[in-house]
């Protein structure tokens, strides 16, 4: 498995340049991007960004020999694949559609899908089915594209368990529609190494983070309760050898922060 994290760990005015270069230093394979509606200060990409733009920032991840594991959004927050608006899951569609044109461009074969949320007003059966229309009318270019629309597990109520979403997934009949597995997010209710049994080859990537159950906080990699040994171990057995991926913050200095969560990960492979 190899070492990668999030660059939304840095302050948005910090340059390609130095981010690169303190993952590098650090002992990073990989970044994972993300793209925001609105251009912004680096580090961000954004809807408008044009095929030369994305592709420079790829020339400089590669000039410092950083991989790019693939691309996020923080939009599927504001226009849901669930929401039973029309002009809101269109909104949410042309998001994906965009992650997935960028992650082509940037060369990374992975976009982080969120599908919405479960809202009590909506019936459960419905958001799913709008969740899966939404997705189903992307998935064409996404197989053209070769790049994996990657369902994450997170805090919407949606797919409390791996088999809801491994029978979910399924139900796309398509290589590129898989899981992004948050080892973290379940941890309240489920533990991962469960989840890593289910999901098993559909596990496209990995999101890392800490958690601690006695107080239901996210915290540092090694500062809860997470049995690491059982869930690195489940994801070799059943066969995942891909990115693993920081999603974490910084408090205090940040090159400092990176480079203690890298510590924190060589140890986590090493159970």
């Amino acid at each position: 498995m190899k070492k990668a994290i999030n660059i939304g760990i840095f302050a948005e005015d910090t340059p390609y340049e130095q981010i690169f270069a303190c993952l590098k230093s650090a002992g990073y394979a990989a970044a994972e991007l993300n793209l925001f509606e609105e251009k912004k200060p680096f580090p961000s990409l954004w809807n408008g960004a044009d095929e030369a733009e994305l592709k420079a920032v790829a020339a400089c991840a590669a000039k410092y020999g950083i991989e790019l594991v693939g691309v996020v959004s923080a939009a599927f927050w504001n226009h849901k694949l669930t929401a039973e608006d029309a002009q809101e899951r269109a909104r949410a569609a042309e998001t994906l559609r965009t992650l997935v044109r960028a992650a082509a461009a940037l060369g990374t074969d992975s976009v982080l899908v969120v599908p919405g949320v479960a809202d009590g007003s909506q019936s459960y059966l419905r958001a799913l089915e709008n969740a899966h229309g939404c997705i189903a009318a992307v998935l064409p270019e996404a197989e053209e594209k070769g790049i994996c629309l990657a369902i994450e597990n997170v805090w919407n109520k949606l797919f409390c368990s791996p088999v809801e979403l491994r029978d979910y997934i399924d139900s796309f009949g398509s290589r590129v529609v898989k899981s992004y597995l948050d080892v973290g997010n379940m941890c309240k209710w489920m533990y991962p190494q469960h989840w890593v049994e289910v999901l098993g080859s559909r596990i496209h990537r990995v999101h890392v983070k800490g958690y601690n159950t006695d107080n239901n906080t996210f915290c540092g990699l090694h500062e809860g309760t997470m049995d690491w040994p059982a869930i690195i171990g489940a994801l070799r057995t059943y066969g995942y050898d891909g990115y693993i991926t920081a999603e974490l913050w910084a408090d205090g200095d940040v090159e400092e922060a990176v480079r203690g969560i890298s510590a924190d990960m060589d140890k986590i492979l090493a159970s």
